[in-house]
């Protein structure tokens, strides 16, 4: 068995077999444990992370624990898509394009998380990205500076336009999103004139799907494949 771990600014996603753990990135140190059952024939494992500061928490967990010594996703790997030699791709976006390329040898990718994240990969060649500020960031943000509101939830009923805040506030983070995502795979599909299969994954991915125009894949499971395809490619030896 090996463990896939996707470590975000919120939340650690470890995969396992056919079992998924959710950690809270913040405080893994206090949540870790709960990886204690994955030992069961484990043979070797492989990490995402855009968290600096807690990186070596899981890995040391994993080198101590289980007695192996994760690999570490990295812009000095071996990869299926070729990128430019200052490439400053992060490690979660190289798992997703790795995943997505299982898909596809020309597409989007779409990584809707802290950041709204674009990836064109056209015919097996890293063409760049655009990053822009994540939706649930962008709320935040918003809800922060003013004074005057308070902590409200996303998830929740509101139309284009109203006269309720929190639904003025909804619609503007969601529809302002939908409209981003739906303006760039328009840009990006008229520059490079191919009609390019788009992929997105992400925590609020399910929450903009049946706002987009564009026709998308949502596939949770594109990072996680990523890890597979990068631990194959790089010294895993389970196959």
């Amino acid at each position: 068995m090996i463990l896939y771990v996707d470590m975000g600014n919120s939340f650690t996603k470890v995969y396992y077999g056919s079992d998924l753990i959710t950690l809270e990135t913040s405080n893994i140190e206090n949540e870790i444990n709960m990886l204690d059952n994955c030992a069961f024939l484990l043979e070797g494992a492989i990490i995402s992370s855009v968290s600096i500061n807690h990186t070596s928490t899981i890995y040391n967990y994993i080198k101590n624990r289980f007695n192996i010594e994760p690999l570490i996703v990295n812009k000095d790997m071996n990869f299926s898509v070729k990128y430019p030699e200052n490439n400053e791709l992060g490690s979660d976006l190289l798992a997703l394009v790795e995943g997505a390329y299982k898909r596809s040898k020309s597409f989007i990718g779409i990584s809707a998380g802290t950041a709204t994240v674009f990836i064109l990969v056209k015919d097996g060649i890293f063409m760049g990205a655009s990053i822009a500020p994540g939706m649930r960031i962008s709320f935040d943000a918003l809800i922060n500076k003013a004074s005057l509101l308070n902590d409200i939830e996303m998830n929740g009923e509101f139309s284009l336009l109203s006269n309720n805040t929190i639904e003025c506030l909804r619609s503007g983070a969601i529809n302002g999103n939908v409209f981003l995502i739906d303006g760039f795979i328009e840009a990006i599909k008229k520059e490079y004139m191919e009609d390019f299969n788009v992929y997105i994954t992400g925590g609020l991915s399910t929450l903009i799907e049946e706002r987009l125009k564009s026709k998308v894949i949502v596939d949770k499971d594109l990072i996680k494949d990523g890890l597979e395809v990068l631990y194959e490619l790089n010294g895993g030896d389970h196959l």
